[in-house]
């Protein structure tokens, strides 16, 4: 937990009750706070309701943009210190059960994963373009641009894919259900 704090930026969020600073500051107690606190998050299958909240900060998208229209802003949002710990530690353990079930490899996942970007998928693009065509096949590619995709998945399908494909189930699944229901967001 030491390690996770020292990681994290010193970022704050008027959520907060304590400054990220102090927190981390105090070494010798917090992370046995902090670990149960997220232990018992995680046994119990539940995200705190406390950590449910964010503040939203909208920011202009381009600086030329007409800032009369809201469709040119995109929402920033300011989540508690505890509730990104948290997310940061679930996030952890959810990519090493991918990684070591080998789930990656059955959805050729490029994002979010240490040694994968933007350049390893392109890369794949073109391999596999250039297999095919040594086979005589025919390649398309098409690309969408997925860059508002958070804002528009369909919750109950996310958690059936992270039940049914990926084989999340119990305590794991009820707590992604407790962090995706019940949250609330204020300008």
């Amino acid at each position: 937990m030491k390690r996770l704090l020292g990681v994290l930026p010193n970022k704050q969020c008027s959520l907060d009750p304590v400054p990220t600073w102090l927190v981390k500051s105090l070494c010798n107690t917090t992370p046995i706070i902090l670990t149960n606190l997220i232990n018992s998050s995680l046994y119990s299958g539940i995200f705190p309701s406390s950590q449910q909240h964010a503040i939203v900060t909208p920011a202009l998208k381009k600086p030329q943009l007409n800032p009369t229209v809201p469709n040119n802003y995109r929402p920033i949002l300011n989540l508690s210190f505890v509730s990104k710990l948290l997310e940061k530690v679930v996030a952890k353990q959810l990519t090493a059960y991918l990684e070591s079930n080998n789930i990656y490899q059955l959805i050729s996942l490029h994002a979010y994963r240490r040694g994968h970007s933007t350049e390893t998928a392109m890369l794949k693009i073109c391999n596999d373009a250039v297999v095919a065509a040594d086979k005589g096949v025919i390649t398309l590619v098409v690309l969408l641009d997925y860059s508002a995709a958070f804002d528009t998945v369909d919750h109950s399908v996310m958690l059936e894919v992270l039940d049914q494909r990926f084989g999340v189930r119990g305590k794991a699944l009820k707590w992604h259900q407790s962090y995706l229901h019940g949250r609330a967001c204020f300008v």
